[in-house]
């Protein structure tokens, strides 16, 4: 199957909260872009759902966005460990605020990759 995405994910595990009218639900990335991440969590909406996120870098430092649900796979609670990919595929449509840190968060993960390849 071809990739359909125009920017390269990193598998990162980071701190989120997400919700369709405000950012209220638990959850983790399981990767992340500039222009999408993954959401790994039993609690799924359906796709084509607007979400709002509230995203913690390791600094601690707060990201707001916007995103829309791509595709969403749901799995009960007591196989979540189990299967792959339970959770939502979000395409982010705005940073709201935050964006020059996580802009660099994930330049910063991209130069790292970079780094690890040419050694």
């Amino acid at each position: 199957m071809a990739e359909k995405r125009d920017s390269i994910r990193f598998r990162k595990r980071l701190r989120l909260r997400f919700g369709k009218d405000s950012p209220t639900t638990l959850a983790y990335t399981e990767d992340l872009s500039l222009s999408g991440l993954f959401v790994k969590s039993p609690s799924v909406l359906q796709p084509r759902n607007r979400l709002f996120i509230e995203l913690e870098l390791p600094d601690g430092e707060m990201v707001a966005m916007e995103g829309v649900i791509m595709w969403a796979k749901r799995v009960p609670l007591t196989l979540i460990h189990r299967v792959n990919k339970s959770g939502m595929g979000i395409r982010i449509l705005k940073l709201t605020s935050g964006q020059p840190s996580y802009v660099k968060y994930v330049e910063e993960l991209q130069n790292s990759r970079q780094r690890s390849t040419q050694t």
